[in-house]
């Protein structure tokens, strides 16, 4: 009975020693743009919605330090966690998952030029357009397609495009002209007003 103790205690520090850990970086904005690919279309015989979209990802990147068990994870990843933009002219609605640690979805993998995740082959990401609902996802099928699906499982094989925002970054002459320029209407007044100071004292 200790002996059957003693190994239950073993496996369960085990298992804990085990427990996923993960780092979560501060989310940066991408630009997104995705439309019809009208070659790779004619090509496959696939008929193709008439499909243009743009606008801006939220991207949190997710890094596995431990894992415990067979997960869709493939090394670090951005998450997609905010998604704002136009497809046709209407705008996108998103909702990001609640735990991302729990999921293959909304996931974009630097190693894949920020394309969708094909590890498990339907690793989507869900969003909409007023009533219709629509999927991203990766097709691994040599070469890689991006393809959206709408609500009546339609495909359209897309071209993809995702870019990080640069931060611009004020070089120290300018942040100094900036600061002057902002502190220049303070000096004035404050001139003005010793000034005037200075002449009533002399007039006194």
């Amino acid at each position: 009975m200790k002996l059957f103790a003693t190994i239950v205690l073993i496996l369960a520090a085990s298992t804990s020693a085990r427990a996923d850990t993960y780092t979560f970086g501060t989310p940066s904005n991408w630009d997104f743009s995705f439309s019809t690919d009208t070659a790779d279309c004619t090509l496959l015989v696939q008929s193709c919605a008439d499909i243009e979209a743009h606008g801006t990802f939220s991207l949190q990147l997710i890094t596995p330090i431990v894992t415990s068990g067979p997960s869709c994870e493939h090394g670090p990843w951005f998450q997609i966690v905010g998604m704002i933009g136009e497809m046709n002219g209407n705008p996108l609605s998103f909702s990001p998952v609640a735990d991302p640690t729990t999921t293959c979805e909304d996931q974009l993998l630097a190693s894949h030029n920020m394309q969708p995740s094909t590890q498990y082959h339907f690793d989507p990401i869900r969003f909409s357009t007023g009533s219709d609902h629509w999927v991203i996802l990766g097709e691994d099928l040599n070469p890689h397609f991006i393809i959206l699906v709408d609500s009546n499982e339609n495909s359209t094989i897309l071209n993809w495009s995702v870019v990080q925002e640069q931060v611009v970054t004020p070089e120290p002459g300018s942040l100094l002209l900036l600061l002057i320029g902002f502190a220049a209407p303070f000096l004035i007044q404050i001139t003005r007003t010793a000034k005037n100071i200075c002449g009533r004292v002399a007039h006194t």
